[in-house]
């Protein structure tokens, strides 16, 4: 009987040490969503980011710093949208990041191109293997 306890009180003790840990990773994920960058704070970071990753001149940075920032300013309009539907927004999105590439081709040289494209799909692979990944393997 003795024995009945003790694993019940274990049992449930287990329980509530798993959900309060659940409950702290959606908090944290409720901050970090909060804590959102500004368009002008991922459009630097962006900028460092390719400057460091593809070598860019100095001219070839401060180009690709004033893109990032005039497609993060329209990512940012749009997300800001209320009256376009979240499948619109997606359009929109889309569009606009096409549209950034292309720019980019006009700025990069064809070998920086091709790096940033092939860097651009190795984060999506590892986005989208993130995303698909169920959570008891997460921890």
């Amino acid at each position: 009987m003795n024995i009945l306890k003790y694993t019940l009180v274990g049992l449930v003790l287990a329980g509530s040490v798993q959900s309060f840990a659940q409950e702290k990773k959606v908090t944290k994920s409720t901050e970090q969503l909060a804590e959102k960058k500004t368009p002008k704070e991922s459009a630097t970071e962006q900028t460092n980011r390719m400057a460091a990753e593809l070598d860019l001149t100095a001219e070839q940075k401060e180009n690709v710093a004033e893109l990032n920032l005039k497609v993060a300013n329209k990512i940012q309009a749009i997300e800001d949208n209320e009256s376009f539907s979240d499948d619109k927004k997606k359009e929109f999105i889309s569009g606009n990041k096409k549209d950034h590439m292309n720019a980019l081709s006009t700025i990069l040289t064809e070998e920086q191109m091709s790096q940033w494209k092939e860097l651009n799909s190795e984060r999506k692979v590892t986005k989208k293997t993130y995303l698909k990944t169920p959570k008891k393997e997460m921890k």
